[in-house]
């Protein structure tokens, strides 16, 4: 997903749509696992950070300026435990 279904979703997760978290995590989680699994080395692990960014996934949202990309925001949100 990329262009402006992805910045419609981000808009929608800003706002508070839960929908839109799960829509935008359901994309994105593979990416956020693969890099906790690099840092750590440990498959629980990272499989317990990547559910942690869902959890974070409101608070970093509310702080997206519509400037950047979601891909990096995901590196961000797994990387900054």
């Amino acid at each position: 997903m990329a262009g402006a279904d992805e910045f419609i979703l981000l808009e929608r997760a800003a706002a508070g749509e839960t929908e839109a978290f799960r829509a935008l995590f359901e994309v994105h989680h593979e990416a956020v696992f693969r890099v906790a699994y690099r840092l750590t080395n440990e498959r629980e692990v990272a499989e317990d950070i990547t559910q942690d960014c869902v959890g974070r996934s409101g608070s970093f949202s509310m702080e997206w300026s519509g400037i950047s990309c979601c891909s990096s925001g995901r590196l961000a949100a797994g990387t900054s435990r």
